[in-house]
């Protein structure tokens, strides 16, 4: 995989290389407190948040990207992603997770001649 960032899709759509790409991780417990209120923490396991961020898509990309989103809407709720995570010693780990997406935002820009670029294009996947 030469790509950085990739969504496995059915329509072998290839977007663009994301502007970046922000990692997060988190931690699933459960927490309640006994009696006596002492506070009793269960770890579950650890999870990956991803935001994947592009400055500007042309309508076509963006198009594309949005196909990609309806159609695992109606196909399944999560999409397989492979991405080179960044390691401390200066080396790049391929991984691949399943995670559905909580949220995509943007902004429409116009161009003179009329054209949309839409702008600040930026979607959060979670691990499933």
């Amino acid at each position: 995989m030469n790509n950085v960032f990739n969504i496995i899709n059915s329509q072998n759509y290839t977007l663009p290389e994301p502007t970046s790409l922000t990692f997060k991780k988190y931690d699933i417990t459960n927490q309640d407190r006994t009696m006596d209120g002492t506070l009793v923490i269960d770890y579950i396991e650890s999870k990956e948040s991803i935001n994947v961020a592009w400055d500007a898509l042309n309508n076509c990309e963006f198009k594309k990207l949005l196909d990609i989103i309806e159609d695992h809407k109606s196909n399944r709720a999560y999409y397989a992603l492979n991405y080179l995570m960044p390691k401390a010693d200066g080396t790049k780990e391929l991984v691949e997770i399943d995670a559905y997406t909580e949220e995509i935002s943007y902004y429409p820009y116009f161009t003179n001649s009329g054209e949309v670029v839409w702008r600040d294009v930026a979607i959060t996947f979670v691990e499933v």
